[in-house]
């Protein structure tokens, strides 16, 4: 698989864009153009040459097609319809292999690169999981373009998310299988920090444990809780710790050892900058609580 990789940042520049349908047979006009031409399918098939290479564009199917190759039909189609849109990249745009594109994207995903959010991966030719949400934006840009703005720039932003929703898409195709891995794993060291609750539970050790990073690990935990790896340990330890507080008559000091702080100065801090209110108050505001298991 062939990846277009610019800097999204250096910008894009729309030039036109349509729907194309088409109830009887249809053949693409035999052409040579100066600009990029992106396609998406969207009822039954067009069949279409780059020079010498042929794609059969399905329903749900993306093709970015590039200036200066032959565009042709190989066979007609019939009751077809697609997206289009004719644009220029505004700088130098490198093509690469799907294995890099992935690296690339990793690097992105882990802060490695200083300029993460400004690469696209734009797939040569692409079956979308997700083709409701490119839709969607197709017929936006169809909209802002048609839509008589005072300002040009609107359709190159909109260009640009359905080239940024292409990248997604794509790249969370082409690593699903890590991706799934590590959602499996995550899974896992939730379970374990549970398990380990009454602990001294460390980001090292958990890193440790599972072989990770502890910088990817707590961005991994950022990015699934909304809390880092450290603030997820303490925030099931205060979890827990609620508990105890109402349903057993354990000292603040006896709860914070049982749930492996070595310093009950720092149990009480924990705990009130995620409950705002100290344990002995927590404990005051539920002792009516009425506790059965039938």
């Amino acid at each position: 698989m062939i990846f277009y990789k610019m800097k999204i940042s250096d910008g894009v520049t729309y030039a036109t864009s349509g729907k194309l349908i088409c109830s009887e047979e249809f053949v693409h006009p035999d052409r040579v153009i100066d600009s990029y031409l992106i396609l998406f399918g969207i009822q039954n098939t067009l069949y279409i040459k780059e020079d010498n290479d042929k794609y059969s564009l399905d329903k749900n199917t993306s093709l970015l097609l590039v200036p200066n190759k032959r565009q042709s039909s190989f066979k007609p189609s019939y009751d077809l319809s697609y997206y289009w849109c004719h644009f220029y990249f505004n700088n130098a745009v490198d093509t690469i292999e799907q294995d890099e594109a992935v690296q690339i994207y990793h690097m992105m995903r882990n802060d490695v690169l200083s300029e993460k959010d400004n690469i696209i991966l734009i797939p040569k030719f692409f079956n979308c999981p997700y083709p409701d949400k490119l839709k969607i934006l197709f017929h936006q840009l169809l909209d802002y373009s048609h839509g008589n703005y005072y300002t040009h720039y609107v359709s190159n932003y909109c260009l640009s998310t359905i080239l940024v929703e292409l990248t997604q898409q794509a790249m969370m195709h082409y690593t699903s299988n890590l991706e799934n891995q590590t959602t499996y794993h995550f899974s896992e060291m939730v379970d374990w920090i549970r398990a380990n609750v009454d602990k001294p539970i460390t980001v090292a050790e958990v890193a440790d444990t599972f072989n990770y990073n502890p910088n990817y690990l707590s961005n991994l935990f950022k990015k699934k809780t909304g809390y880092s790896l450290l603030k997820f340990i303490n925030k099931t330890k205060v979890s827990k710790a609620k508990e105890l507080l109402i349903k057993t008559n354990k000292t603040i000091r006896e709860v914070a050892y049982d749930l492996g702080f070595t310093d009950d100065k720092y149990f009480l801090k924990v705990f009130k900058q995620y409950m705002d209110m100290t344990p002995s108050q927590y404990r005051n505001a539920y002792h009516n609580t009425h506790i059965n298991n039938k």
